[in-house]
């Protein structure tokens, strides 16, 4: 389950450029968190920012590093005073016990990135993803769709359905002409390469047929089947020759 959160201009703590626990607290970001872990036994949180959130970071790690409750206070807090002081605030702030704030703890991941860096990853993802217009076109209309969806669960087919009101649409890679002819490109250097490799002989290479190329065959030629094959096998094993053999007949 995705459940979309937002702060309005929240930009961590104005003095240390950072999320402090006060600051989370203030922001409320502790609040919506412990109502999303206490909701939902299965819920993780991911609290991505800019600025680093050190504290919570930190606790979380440590939380999750640990085997069991005992080893994180005897091993994970006992060893550390700022640590220790941490979690007692944390616990107060959620108004949990020990144990509780622990379990939430473990549930809760801490994600810092540069606003460069993450708009140049959403670019990429949507460029891959999505078709029918520009990567920043498709970032706004998602963008206004999460506000829009605030405190909602956000499903795949809920996104889908608002991208294609907007007329965008996922993207077909084996139907785009251009991504076709690269792999068969890339495919025939692969096979030439492979040929050359091959024990050559007045009469040209050498062919061993091979029980597996028959097998490969009927996998990818059965209508009841997926279309893959997976070759496996130590150096030396013959998955080039197969794979000469299967193609031959594939592109026959």
């Amino acid at each position: 389950m995705v459940v979309a959160i937002h702060w309005p201009k929240a930009r961590g703590d104005r003095q240390s450029g950072q999320w402090s626990l006060a600051a989370l607290r203030t922001a409320g970001v502790l609040a919506a968190v412990r109502s999303k872990l206490s909701e939902d036994a299965d819920a993780h949180c991911v609290f991505a920012s800019g600025a680093s959130a050190g504290e919570l970071g930190e606790l979380a790690e440590r939380a999750d590093g640990a085997q069991s409750f005992d080893e994180f206070t005897s091993e994970f807090l006992s060893s550390n005073a700022d640590v220790r002081r941490w979690f007692d605030t944390l616990r107060g702030y959620w108004g949990t016990s020990n144990e509780v704030t622990y379990e939430y703890l473990r549930r809760t991941r801490v994600e810092t990135a540069s606003e460069r860096f993450l708009r140049r990853t959403v670019r990429g993802r949507l460029l891959s993803l999505v078709a029918g217009g520009t990567p920043d076109t498709v970032a706004d209309v998602l963008a206004q769709f999460a506000l829009e969806s605030v405190h909602q669960e956000i499903t795949e087919h809920r996104i889908w359905g608002h991208l294609k009101h907007h007329d965008l649409r996922p993207r077909e890679w084996s139907r785009d002409i251009s991504v076709l002819q690269a792999v068969n490109t890339a495919t025939n250097r692969l096979l030439e390469q492979l040929r050359r490799e091959s024990i050559p002989t007045p009469a040209g290479p050498i062919v061993i047929s091979r029980d597996e190329s028959a097998a490969a065959v009927e996998h990818l030629t059965s209508g009841n089947r997926k279309p893959g094959v997976l070759l496996a096998g130590v150096a030396g094993a013959g998955k080039s020759g197969v794979l000469l053999q299967v193609s031959a007949v594939m592109r026959s």
